[in-house]
């Protein structure tokens, strides 16, 4: 019989347990994975896809590239390195990955971030401590460009158009209404914007950071990649100690998201927001989100070849 080069089934399910702790766009977790006989196949669910939420299928690609950075972690931190194959068959567009492990010791910072899968949560509480220092903000931003991404923070105008938007979301969640009602648009305008619309006091008294985090590119493989970054991001702010929350919804709407290009992220083309802070010292610890169950996701290992 030939070598076994995938790790042992207790691995493998302990790895996947990990990655479907990942962020997902309204908790619709669409992902699937399947077993082969070297490697582990990530599929998108299309039993788990909105068409009238997620028409285009952007958020169902950026929840599975968050769930595949996670994988990625976890097998690491399980002492096995990963080969990814992104988009492996155009002709097959819900194939997202094929991963390849092999044998590997474990860095510190792998481990830390292993660690801190279990530990984030998405909070959306007012962040009302200090302000973060640029320290933290350029090790996530180098955290995201190794994942082939950027991170910009929002300023001015743009944080607090951002910040509305935000409220108007979570303020009236797209699984109440068949369309997205239109969010703020952003704009130069301090005044025009302050005279146009009142903050709510929520936002005026949030010391959140906003960054938003952007691809050169917008096809199927970008947006993975985005979803891998954003992962990235949430990990290594959660071992940094911060509160984090990735939001898609304020860009779903095509002129936020065209003015987002205009005016934070240039050239390049804006797929999530992070929202970052310190959480409030006297808060209670924030639950943690059900997960469909480990035999809804993975596929049973196929057998060997002859």
């Amino acid at each position: 019989m030939p070598e076994r080069r995938i790790p042992d089934a207790v691995t493998v399910k302990t790895a996947v347990a990990a990655a479907v702790r990942a962020p997902s766009a309204r908790n619709t977790q669409p992902w699937s994975w399947r077993i082969g006989y070297r490697t582990l196949h990530l599929f998108a669910d299309p039993h788990r896809h909105s068409p009238t939420t997620d028409a285009d299928e952007r958020d169902t690609v950026l929840s599975c590239g968050a769930a595949l950075h996670h994988l990625r972690v976890a097998f690491a931190a399980l002492g096995w390195a990963t080969d990814v194959d992104r988009i492996p068959d155009p002709a097959q567009p819900d194939h997202l990955a094929v991963v390849t492990p092999h044998p590997s010791d474990p860095t510190a910072n792998e481990l830390t971030l292993a660690a801190a899968i279990l530990q984030r949560r998405s909070d959306r509480r007012t962040h009302t401590g200090p302000a973060l220092s640029p320290w933290y903000l350029d090790t996530l931003a180098a955290t995201v460009a190794k994942e082939g991404a950027q991170l910009t923070m929002a300023r001015s105008a743009a944080r607090r158009h951002l910040a509305e938007a935000i409220e108007t979301a979570w303020a009236d969640p797209p699984s109440e209404r068949a369309t997205p009602r239109p969010v703020v648009a952003l704009s130069s305008d301090v005044a025009g914007a302050a005279a146009g619309t009142r903050l709510s006091a929520r936002t005026e008294r949030d010391n959140a950071v906003l960054l938003v985090l952007s691809t050169p590119g917008d096809d199927r493989r970008s947006r993975l990649r985005a979803g891998e970054a954003t992962s990235a991001a949430l990990l290594a702010a959660t071992a940094l100690g911060l509160a984090s929350c990735a939001l898609t919804q304020p860009l779903r709407n095509a002129a936020t998201r065209s003015e987002v290009s205009a005016r934070v992220t240039g050239s390049l083309c804006p797929q999530v927001l992070l929202r970052l802070g310190w959480a409030p010292l006297t808060a209670a610890a924030l639950p943690q989100t059900s997960r469909r169950a480990l035999t809804d996701v993975l596929q049973p290992l196929e057998a060997p070849p002859c």
